[in-house]
């Protein structure tokens, strides 16, 4: 007899933006060191995922993403 595991997909976690206080859902897919972008027009601070259950993110420094593989972009 053949067992499958079947995969648990995690649900998305809301987390609070810590300059604006705007809600942000972080879907499954995003992993630990990930940088996000607030969704608010008037912030855009970059977030780096710093944990998942419980989820926690940091402030990237402005200077750290003046990059060209910074400022990332969302599809979501």
């Amino acid at each position: 007899m053949l067992y499958v595991k079947e995969e648990s997909h995690l649900a998305p976690e809301m987390v609070t933006c810590p300059v604006c206080k705007q809600k942000l859902l972080i879907q499954d897919y995003v992993t630990v060191g990930s940088e996000v972008v607030c969704t608010n027009k008037n912030c855009e601070s970059t977030l780096r995922i710093e944990s998942r259950r419980p989820l926690r993110v940091a402030l990237v420094p402005y200077a750290a993403t003046l990059d060209a593989d910074s400022q990332p972009e969302s599809y979501g």
